[in-house]
């Protein structure tokens, strides 16, 4: 309501709010691919996994926005507590997985960037087996969870999708924001939650008792 009540308009501060947090979200999510890569010892390349988990915190903070934006404060830690462990942990496309799933549980994996983000880690893992003793079985892995590789890269489909619902999440929540109408919206008055605040309360006078009351 700041902003807005002075005068700012609502878009381009949140446009350049989300743009502002783009070198942070980017620079979190290659430390953090340095020291998985490093540790993890996958088949998957750091330029991969950086930009893998770059779009993952694209589309992570896309819910974070909206959520912030829709759900009342006292709702939204809750809301993204069980949104993050769904998204990210119970649909992540392993059980149930694709081949398995149907119907409701089909779309909440589409939605998903947990399982995006597992089938481009899983199959560039699989694709690359440096032993060809084993790259049968990598593909038997991605056949059995039913994941799509019929790009020229692995990743790319789960790339493409967690980018898209990065940005179209932060429209969502651009649409939402102006639609709230914050310009309207005023700042509580400091003691207005307080018994007794520093102004008097004016007494109404009562009015002259009628035929009934007496």
């Amino acid at each position: 309501w700041r902003e807005s009540a002075a005068g700012v308009s609502p878009v381009a501060f949140f446009a350049s709010r989300t743009m502002a947090d783009l070198p942070t979200l980017s620079l979190r999510a290659i430390m953090f691919a340095l020291v998985f890569w490093s540790c993890a010892l996958t088949n998957v390349s750091l330029g991969t996994l950086s930009l893998l988990l770059v779009n993952v915190m694209l589309a992570a903070s896309g819910f974070a926005y909206l959520v912030a934006i829709v759900i009342p404060p006292s709702l939204a830690v809750t809301v993204c507590g069980v949104m993050v462990c769904c998204l990210c942990g119970f649909f992540a496309g392993l059980v149930p997985t694709l081949r398995e799933a149907d119907g409701v549980m089909l779309l909440a994996l589409d939605a998903s960037y947990g399982r995006w983000a597992l089938q481009c880690l899983a199959s560039e893992d699989f694709g690359n087996i440096p032993n060809a003793l084993y790259s049968d079985i990598g593909t038997q892995l991605m056949g059995m969870f039913a994941w799509d590789t019929a790009d020229a890269t692995y990743c790319g489909k789960p790339l493409r999708v967690l980018f898209a619902t990065g940005v179209g999440l932060r429209l969502v929540g651009c649409v939402a924001l102006v639609a709230s109408h914050r310009d309207e919206q005023h700042k509580p008055s400091l003691f207005a939650g307080k018994k007794g605040g520093g102004a008097k309360a004016k007494l109404k006078p009562r009015g002259l008792p009628t035929a009934a009351m007496v």
